[in-house]
């Protein structure tokens, strides 16, 4: 969930027995592009420069948290 530090991120719960919730800084985030197919509109993310990992979630998600992003940061393609 967008929070104003950061993006924290939890497993599903059945594989997060005993595992505490990871925290990305919106520093760590970067290159977020808005990706649609068919009527489904999400936002893939790196995480950190160079790219550890790449993160999926809907765009609902980045609309939330325009107030914490750098407008660099993102991009409609």
């Amino acid at each position: 969930s967008p929070l104003p530090y950061g993006v924290q991120a939890r497993l599903m719960p059945l594989f997060a027995v005993g595992s505490p919730p990871l925290m990305i800084p919106w520093t760590s985030i970067t290159h977020i592009k808005k990706k649609r197919f068919l009527f489904i509109e999400d936002a893939l993310f790196d995480v950190s420069t160079p790219a550890i990992g790449t993160i999926r979630v809907p765009w609902r998600f980045v609309e939330k948290a325009k107030a914490w992003l750098n407008p660099q940061q993102y991009s409609v393609t």
